[in-house]
């Protein structure tokens, strides 16, 4: 999980699981259970100590764009960042599972919230307003597929990337590039992702990627199967996760 530079906390009815992607390899960190029914998170510190509580808000879907049936039982909310390795990581080797599986076939409505670490991460920002941008024409979610396929270019390219992310948005059917282009120049939507970092900062997520399901956070990108952690112990992964809150 990318931090941003805050101590690690968990507790209260907080699910910690953080996991590093390196050359392919997941390792579980640790795991915790919790209550999502209420509107607040009682946050302790990971040793389990109580020396340093906090409440923090839970965030909701805001006017985010959704993926899925908006009338699905359970909401996944995640906090991202497009040039995040570990976010990396999820989008291409454990979200299209969840996908597959959860989101189209009616039982997990998908939200993508914004959390750039522009400190590490300069190019997560914009990238992000370009998603707003293309939400336009309602093609949120096509166009966040063309910057996760076009990871390796955007991310290190040294041209004008305001520029290259209107190239992707070309590709889309329906996409003005010119009004496009001028969403990102002007800072359409700079804003927006900035309202995003405060709720998640609100909320008390300190890196990418973190999750709210129905309330439940999971801070950190763990296995979509359950697993094994470096320590011997079975994890849950995203597929029991989700199944036992559906009720399967």
């Amino acid at each position: 999980m990318e931090n941003t530079g805050g101590s690690s906390k968990s507790g209260g009815i907080v699910w910690m699981l953080s996991t590093f992607a390196l050359i392919g390899v997941l390792v579980g960190l640790g795991i915790s259970s919790l209550d999502g029914s209420s509107t607040t998170t009682n946050v302790t510190d990971s040793t389990g100590g109580t020396e340093d509580t906090t409440s923090y808000v839970l965030p909701d879907a805001d006017d985010d764009a959704v993926l899925g049936d908006e009338n699905a039982p359970i909401e996944m909310i995640m906090f991202s960042d497009y040039e995040c390795p570990a976010c990396y990581y999820f989008e291409t080797e454990i979200f299209p599972s969840i996908k597959a599986d959860f989101i189209d076939t009616g039982k997990v409505k998908f939200i993508y919230r914004d959390f750039p670490l522009t400190s590490k991460h300069p190019m997560a920002h914009i990238t992000g307003e370009a998603a707003e941008c293309a939400d336009d024409y309602g093609m949120y979610y096509e166009y966040q597929d063309l910057i996760i396929a076009n990871y390796d270019e955007w991310s290190t390219y040294t041209g004008d990337v305001n520029q290259l992310l209107t190239d992707y948005a070309a590709t889309l059917e329906g996409v003005d590039t010119t009004a496009f282009k001028a969403c990102l120049d002007n800072g359409t939507y700079y804003d927006e992702v900035e309202a995003d970092m405060s709720d998640g900062r609100d909320a008390g997520v300190q890196g990418t990627p973190s999750f709210f399901v129905n309330g439940e956070k999971i801070m950190g990108v763990m296995p979509y199967e359950d697993y094994v952690d470096q320590n011997g112990q079975s994890k849950q992964g995203f597929k029991t996760i989700l199944m036992q809150m559906i009720g399967e």
